[in-house]
């Protein structure tokens, strides 16, 4: 059974985080890894955080891999659960018409 950093991660991949991290904040890169579901891309993430000496989101990266694989790399994607979604019932009434009249009086004659 391999951990996530024993998986082998293609440069391109690796390439790829690494240019993310270079613009991203903090907050967009918590955002990014609990969307992460391979363990390819998973394991670029740590990395990488690992690398720019980033311990709370290389944690964040170790606890989300041992959550989705347990340890077993070979999972490769985790189905997420199906969420049922409650619509609210609106009740359309009829649109109500309102008229205005607008009265101005002009302080010159306009030839027409």
């Amino acid at each position: 059974m391999q951990d996530i950093y024993q998986i082998s991660i293609p440069r391109k991949t690796l390439q790829h985080e690494e240019m993310r991290w270079g613009y991203m904040s903090n907050r967009d890169l918590t955002r990014r890894l609990n969307k992460i579901t391979k363990p390819e891309k998973l394991s670029a993430f740590y990395k990488v955080a690992l690398d720019r000496d980033n311990s709370k989101l290389y944690d964040l990266a170790y606890e989300r891999f041992q959550l989705l694989f347990n340890g077993d790399y070979k999972k490769q994607e985790v189905k997420p659960k199906e969420i049922q979604v409650v619509k609210p019932k609106v009740k359309i009434s009829k649109p109500v018409v309102v008229e205005e009249v607008v009265s101005i009086t002009l302080k010159r004659y306009i030839d027409f």
